[in-house]
């Protein structure tokens, strides 16, 4: 998967602190979710995400089914997804 920092232009736009933009969905665990591509990831499990950073810390850490939480930019509400990061190493 692609993802990227949003800019600040976007998270202005959207009232969001900053957050994590999916560019593209690959082959990896967010392919199993029906997360589109375009999707901003402002949160998972609650916490705060601003940057590719914070994602990566954070899923550094989890296991099992987190809840990523986010907009579409240009569309009303908030969307989430559950991922399952446990089936991610293994393509059975």
């Amino acid at each position: 998967s692609e993802l990227a920092t949003v800019d600040k232009a976007t998270a202005q736009k959207n009232n969001i602190a900053g957050g994590v933009i999916v560019k593209k969905i690959g082959n990896g665990p967010l392919k199993k979710t029906r997360m589109q591509e375009g999707f901003v990831i402002t949160s998972v499990d609650g916490q705060e995400i601003k940057s590719v950073e914070d994602l990566s810390a954070i899923l550094k850490t989890a296991s099992g089914t987190v809840r990523l939480e986010g907009i579409y930019p240009g569309y009303d509400g908030t969307y989430g997804y559950p991922l399952n990061l446990d089936d991610s190493d293994s393509d059975k």
